[in-house]
């Protein structure tokens, strides 16, 4: 019987060894994968094209930092601009039905890069 109860101590300290080692590797390791993406969610704006040429632009801007809205024509001449501060959700419309025929792109800067959409006004 005291081989008995001598080898559960045995087997429960162990086992309580073992699980103290795996949780403190875990820790020393740093967090996991998602942990880190929550922490700094890096998301891209969404460009929507509608009818009667208008676009509509959204951005998910956790950090709530400035974001920058260009619009640059074709000829390389930025028409339209447009700094957004403390904003959770940053959502524009924008009317290209007066603008004239060409090509345009949308310009988002973020704290996280640079993102790009082409229109082309017919």
């Amino acid at each position: 019987m005291k081989s008995i109860l001598k080898k559960a101590v045995v087997i429960v300290f162990l086992f309580s060894a073992s699980v103290s080692l795996a949780n403190h590797a875990k820790a020393s390791l740093g967090k996991n994968k998602v942990e880190k993406n929550i922490e700094n969610p890096i998301v891209e704006p969404t460009f929507r094209k509608k009818r009667n040429n208008m676009l509509l632009v959204s951005l998910l801007n956790l950090t709530k930092k400035e974001v920058i809205i260009k619009v640059i024509n074709n000829d390389g001449v930025i028409v339209y601009k447009e700094s957004i501060k403390g904003e959770v959700i940053v959502e524009k419309a924008l009317n290209f039905r007066e603008a004239d025929l060409g090509k345009y792109t949308i310009v988002v800067v973020d704290n996280y890069g640079t993102y790009k959409e082409t229109l082309v006004v017919k």
